[in-house]
């Protein structure tokens, strides 16, 4: 075993995640003849063109899909599950072993990308003037269903002689699940951990699982996505975020009788805030306010609610959703009704980011009057059509082609994050949460710079604490041997 070649092999060349805060998919080989399992297999997102975003997700594996034994899954995230249907299409016919929960959101959010994917390539076709084909389309969604088998979570389950495996609550956001593997490669096994993407525990993340942290591993590969010193938000900065929610929502809609957007994502973020807007104004006698929560995806995923939620969490999302002021829409012909009433109104609305959805067509309603307010949930892209808005000197923003008046109020919450912090990250990783030791800490699915910076306090952490971890900064050329 002490050749190279007869070692376990954690590969990051497919890997968005090794450079950046998207498309993760770790390959790990061993054993004669070769076996592969796949942690994730996400899409590339960001704010790059659609050209490049298009050319990396269509790129070839550098592994035949047909030679895959297992793919494991850590959420439903496209990031982290986007590929799947690819990967199906193009030959892998094992299992698709998710946490329990993930195969209901896995289905909507793909059938939702591949409704994108097709619009994105008839605009590239244009464009470009050349013939552009989708990545996968909905029937290549529904037979990747098909592989798709769920687990529970805290259970060490047995796949064959070779592959035993845990799913450890996370905390990121409802289903979401870190992973260890063991290995068993000749007369040695290994343990091998994942955090996929970490809930932040500062501060509530309401229908998300308690995250746990994984104790001790031969090798820990760990997000980073707030690995940046200006990111961290702490508890205080919650409890500030609600009281300015609250400020807004009777400046803008109940004293001043305007109209309130939530740009939100369709899976958590629009749950959240709907909850959040439940249990502060469920007993408010100066509230009636319509709130309406929009988008086909939203809608389907508020139902999937209903189904995979247990105790406390779906009391809580039932009382929430079931808002005598609440309603939820399906179709933007509804909401443009709403839009040409003077009526005060709150909209809650896909996509967060402004990029697509129900809410770029009501921010372009709502922007040309101080009157109204829009309300933006964390971070923005640099570049993307929320960022433009936030950003004080612009006069106009373009929405489909025209430019629009920005006057109306603009506030920013920032610590509403569904990922651990940096702090936080450091004590995990170093043994401050109680963790016992890991050979190799892996991070990747973060920036770089912050990694590499990150990567220092961490080691200087480590040494602190006695413990002898290895920090490495995963990019596409790392190969660690076990």
């Amino acid at each position: 075993m002490s050749k190279s070649k007869d070692k376990i092999r954690v590969s990051f060349k497919n890997s968005g995640a090794a450079e950046d805060v998207t498309g993760s998919c770790t390959v790990i080989t061993w054993g004669k003849p070769e076996r592969t399992i796949l942690v994730d297999c996400g899409l590339v997102q960001g704010n790059q063109s659609l050209l490049k975003e298009y050319q990396a997700n269509s790129a070839r594996f550098t592994f035949k899909e047909k030679n895959v034994d297992y793919v494991f899954v850590t959420h439903s995230h496209v990031d982290h599950s986007g590929r799947l249907s690819l990967l199906t299409k193009r030959g892998f016919d094992g299992k698709i072993i998710v946490p329990d929960g993930n195969k209901d959101l896995i289905r909507e959010l793909q059938l939702d990308s591949a409704k994108i994917m097709l619009r994105d390539v008839e605009d590239l076709s244009r464009k470009l003037k050349r013939e552009y084909s989708p990545i996968y389309e909905e029937s290549d969604v529904k037979d990747m269903l098909t592989h798709i088998e769920e687990y529970p979570f805290k259970e060490r389950i047995k796949l064959d002689d070779d592959v035993t495996f845990e799913f450890i609550p996370s905390g990121h956001i409802v289903g979401a699940a870190q992973l260890i593997l063991y290995i068993k490669n000749g007369s040695v096994t290994r343990k091998i951990a994942f955090t996929g993407d970490l809930g932040n525990i500062r501060t509530e993340t309401y229908y998300a699982n308690k995250f746990e942290p994984i104790q001790n591993a031969n090798l820990l590969v760990g997000e980073s996505t707030y690995a940046s010193k200006e990111k961290s938000a702490k508890a205080k900065d919650r409890e500030k975020d609600l009281e300015k929610i609250k400020t807004f929502v009777y400046d803008v809609c109940i004293d001043g009788k305007g109209k309130l957007l939530f740009p939100s994502f369709s899976l958590m973020r629009s749950q959240v805030i709907l909850t959040i807007l439940y249990e502060m104004f469920k007993d408010d006698e100066n509230f009636n306010i319509p709130v309406y929560v929009g988008s086909p995806l939203t809608c389907k995923i508020n139902k999937i609610f209903n189904e995979i939620l247990e105790g406390e969490q779906l009391k809580r999302w039932i009382e929430a959703s079931s808002w005598d002021k609440v309603k939820f829409i399906n179709n933007y012909e509804e909401i443009e009704q709403i839009l040409v009433k003077p009526d005060p109104a709150i909209f809650i609305s896909s996509a967060g980011m402004l990029n697509a959805g129900f809410a770029v067509g009501i921010a372009e309603k709502l922007l040309p009057s101080a009157k109204n307010g829009i309300a933006f949930i964390g971070y923005s892209v640099e570049g993307s059509l929320a960022w433009k808005i936030k950003q004080k000197k612009t006069k106009t923003v373009a929405i489909n082609g025209k430019q629009i008046l920005s006057r109306c109020r603009v506030i920013n919450l920032n610590s509403f994050s569904s990922h651990m912090q940096r702090d936080e990250l450091c004590d995990y990783y170093s043994g401050g949460l109680g963790t016992s030791g890991y050979g190799k800490v892996v991070l990747q699915h973060g920036n770089m710079k912050d990694r590499v910076e990150l990567s220092k306090t961490l080691s200087e952490l480590i040494s602190k604490r006695n413990r002898t971890d290895k920090v490495v900064v995963a990019n596409k050329s790392t190969e660690i041997l076990l």
